[in-house]
Protein backbone atom coordinates (compact mmCIF):
# COMPACT_ATOMS: atom_id res chain seq x y z
CA UNK A 1 0.00 0.00 0.00
CA UNK A 2 2.48 2.34 -1.14
CA UNK A 3 1.32 5.77 -1.70
CA UNK A 4 3.19 8.35 -4.18
CA UNK A 5 3.79 11.64 -3.12
CA UNK A 6 4.57 14.59 -5.66
CA UNK A 7 7.15 17.32 -5.00
CA UNK A 8 9.88 19.02 -6.76
CA UNK A 9 11.92 18.64 -3.66
CA UNK A 10 12.54 14.99 -4.24
CA UNK A 11 14.97 13.28 -6.50
CA UNK A 12 12.61 12.41 -9.71
CA UNK A 13 9.81 14.49 -8.87
CA UNK A 14 8.15 12.27 -6.20
CA UNK A 15 8.40 9.73 -3.13
CA UNK A 16 6.59 7.10 -1.72
CA UNK A 17 5.78 6.40 1.71
CA UNK A 18 3.99 3.57 3.51
CA UNK A 19 1.45 3.88 6.47
CA UNK A 20 0.49 0.18 6.87
CA UNK A 21 2.51 -3.12 7.29
CA UNK A 22 5.12 -3.75 4.62
CA UNK A 23 8.52 -3.20 3.02
CA UNK A 24 10.36 -2.19 -0.35
CA UNK A 25 12.56 -4.41 -1.65
CA UNK A 26 16.01 -3.99 -4.66
CA UNK A 27 17.98 -6.44 -6.12
CA UNK A 28 21.18 -4.97 -7.48
CA UNK A 29 24.19 -6.07 -9.59
CA UNK A 30 26.62 -3.70 -8.11
CA UNK A 31 29.39 -3.00 -4.88
CA UNK A 32 27.36 -0.73 -2.73
CA UNK A 33 23.80 1.04 -2.29
CA UNK A 34 21.70 4.13 -1.15
CA UNK A 35 18.76 4.35 0.28
CA UNK A 36 17.63 8.25 -0.26
CA UNK A 37 14.12 9.22 1.85
CA UNK A 38 12.43 12.29 3.21
CA UNK A 39 12.77 12.94 6.94
CA UNK A 40 9.90 14.71 8.83
CA UNK A 41 7.76 15.23 12.02
CA UNK A 42 5.62 12.33 10.95
CA UNK A 43 7.67 9.52 9.74
CA UNK A 44 8.39 6.35 11.42
CA UNK A 45 11.42 3.86 11.97
CA UNK A 46 12.18 1.32 9.29
CA UNK A 47 14.54 -1.94 9.58
CA UNK A 48 17.14 -2.18 6.99
CA UNK A 49 17.80 -5.11 5.51
CA UNK A 50 21.13 -6.33 3.18
CA UNK A 51 21.58 -10.23 1.51
CA UNK A 52 19.11 -10.93 4.36
CA UNK A 53 20.27 -9.97 7.25
CA UNK A 54 19.29 -7.06 9.65
CA UNK A 55 21.62 -4.66 9.62
CA UNK A 56 20.52 -1.38 10.32
CA UNK A 57 17.37 0.85 11.99
CA UNK A 58 16.77 3.88 10.34
CA UNK A 59 14.61 6.45 12.58
CA UNK A 60 13.38 8.57 9.69
CA UNK A 61 11.54 11.52 12.06
CA UNK A 62 12.71 14.92 11.94
CA UNK A 63 11.80 17.80 13.56
CA UNK A 64 11.21 19.72 10.11
CA UNK A 65 10.77 18.20 6.57
CA UNK A 66 14.46 17.47 4.80
CA UNK A 67 14.41 16.07 1.22
CA UNK A 68 16.55 13.85 -0.52
CA UNK A 69 18.55 12.31 2.93
CA UNK A 70 20.83 9.61 2.12
CA UNK A 71 19.53 7.66 5.21
CA UNK A 72 21.59 4.49 4.68
CA UNK A 73 24.86 3.89 2.88
CA UNK A 74 26.07 -0.04 2.58
CA UNK A 75 29.79 -0.66 2.99
CA UNK A 76 31.59 -1.76 0.24
CA UNK A 77 30.25 -5.34 -1.09
CA UNK A 78 32.17 -8.10 -2.89
CA UNK A 79 30.93 -7.21 -6.90
CA UNK A 80 27.80 -9.66 -7.63
CA UNK A 81 23.83 -9.70 -7.02
CA UNK A 82 23.03 -8.40 -3.66
CA UNK A 83 19.53 -7.85 -2.09
CA UNK A 84 18.58 -4.33 -0.31
CA UNK A 85 15.08 -4.60 1.55
CA UNK A 86 13.45 -1.91 3.74
CA UNK A 87 11.08 -2.47 5.99
CA UNK A 88 8.57 -0.78 8.13
CA UNK A 89 8.73 -1.64 11.47
CA UNK A 90 5.19 0.38 12.89
CA UNK A 91 7.69 1.64 15.52
CA UNK A 92 8.30 5.61 15.77
CA UNK A 93 10.50 8.02 17.77
CA UNK A 94 8.70 9.45 20.75
CA UNK A 95 8.53 12.66 18.96
CA UNK A 96 7.39 11.93 15.98
CA UNK A 97 3.33 12.02 14.94
CA UNK A 98 3.34 8.41 13.00
CA UNK A 99 4.50 5.30 12.25
CA UNK A 100 5.45 5.44 8.28
CA UNK A 101 8.44 5.61 6.07
CA UNK A 102 9.35 6.71 2.42
CA UNK A 103 11.18 5.72 -0.10
CA UNK A 104 12.76 8.60 -2.26
CA UNK A 105 15.05 6.30 -4.23
CA UNK A 106 17.88 3.87 -4.44
CA UNK A 107 20.93 4.89 -6.04
CA UNK A 108 23.76 2.00 -7.07
CA UNK A 109 26.79 3.45 -8.40
CA UNK A 110 28.27 1.72 -12.30
CA UNK A 111 31.41 1.18 -9.93
CA UNK A 112 32.57 -1.14 -13.61
CA UNK A 113 33.95 0.59 -16.33
CA UNK A 114 32.87 -0.69 -19.67
CA UNK A 115 35.52 -2.37 -21.05
CA UNK A 116 37.42 -0.35 -24.41
CA UNK A 117 35.65 -1.13 -27.54
CA UNK A 118 37.93 -3.20 -30.34
CA UNK A 119 37.61 -3.10 -33.99
CA UNK A 120 38.09 0.36 -34.85
CA UNK A 121 38.05 1.10 -38.21
CA UNK A 122 38.00 4.59 -40.33
CA UNK A 123 37.48 5.27 -43.31
CA UNK A 124 37.61 8.29 -45.85
CA UNK A 125 34.56 10.30 -46.53
CA UNK A 126 33.98 13.40 -48.44
CA UNK A 127 36.23 15.55 -46.72
CA UNK A 128 36.20 13.43 -43.23
CA UNK A 129 36.36 10.04 -42.00
CA UNK A 130 33.55 7.64 -40.67
CA UNK A 131 35.02 5.24 -37.89
CA UNK A 132 33.43 2.22 -36.68
CA UNK A 133 33.40 -0.20 -33.87
CA UNK A 134 32.71 -3.69 -32.36
CA UNK A 135 29.66 -3.11 -30.14
CA UNK A 136 30.69 -3.63 -26.61
CA UNK A 137 28.65 -6.40 -24.57
CA UNK A 138 27.85 -5.06 -22.06
CA UNK A 139 24.27 -4.65 -20.47
CA UNK A 140 24.60 -1.25 -18.93
CA UNK A 141 26.08 0.66 -21.49
CA UNK A 142 24.50 3.71 -22.31
CA UNK A 143 26.16 4.42 -24.97
CA UNK A 144 30.22 5.61 -26.30
CA UNK A 145 31.49 8.83 -26.21
CA UNK A 146 33.85 10.14 -29.60
CA UNK A 147 37.03 11.96 -28.44
CA UNK A 148 39.10 13.39 -31.10
CA UNK A 149 43.20 14.25 -30.86
CA UNK A 150 45.67 16.54 -33.84
CA UNK A 151 48.57 15.28 -34.39
CA UNK A 152 50.76 14.37 -31.60
CA UNK A 153 48.61 16.49 -28.89
CA UNK A 154 47.57 14.55 -25.69
CA UNK A 155 44.72 17.17 -25.80
CA UNK A 156 41.57 15.09 -26.43
CA UNK A 157 38.30 17.15 -27.65
CA UNK A 158 34.96 15.37 -26.94
CA UNK A 159 33.46 15.36 -30.51
CA UNK A 160 29.98 13.82 -28.59
CA UNK A 161 27.77 15.74 -26.40
CA UNK A 162 25.76 13.13 -25.56
CA UNK A 163 26.88 9.09 -25.64
CA UNK A 164 26.70 7.64 -29.66
CA UNK A 165 24.43 4.80 -29.10
CA UNK A 166 25.34 3.32 -32.69
CA UNK A 167 28.36 2.07 -33.30
CA UNK A 168 29.77 4.40 -35.66
CA UNK A 169 30.79 8.41 -35.96
CA UNK A 170 31.01 10.70 -38.92
CA UNK A 171 33.80 13.43 -38.54
CA UNK A 172 32.87 15.54 -41.57
CA UNK A 173 35.49 18.33 -42.09
CA UNK A 174 38.94 17.68 -41.44
CA UNK A 175 41.81 19.26 -42.89
CA UNK A 176 43.99 17.28 -45.55
CA UNK A 177 47.10 16.18 -44.50
CA UNK A 178 46.55 16.49 -40.63
CA UNK A 179 46.76 13.59 -38.28
CA UNK A 180 44.20 12.53 -36.29
CA UNK A 181 43.30 10.23 -33.42
CA UNK A 182 40.23 9.17 -32.20
CA UNK A 183 39.59 7.89 -29.03
CA UNK A 184 35.97 5.88 -28.20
Amino acid sequence: SWALASSGSDSGGSSSSLSAPGFAQIAFNETSVKWVARKTDYFGIANVYLDGDLVETVDLYSPSKSFQQVVYESPKLPRGVHTLRIERTGSKNAASTGRGINIDNFVVPDTELPSTPTGLTARPSDAGVTLGWTANTETDLAGYQVWRATGDSADFTQLTPTPVTTTSFADPALTPGTTYRYRI
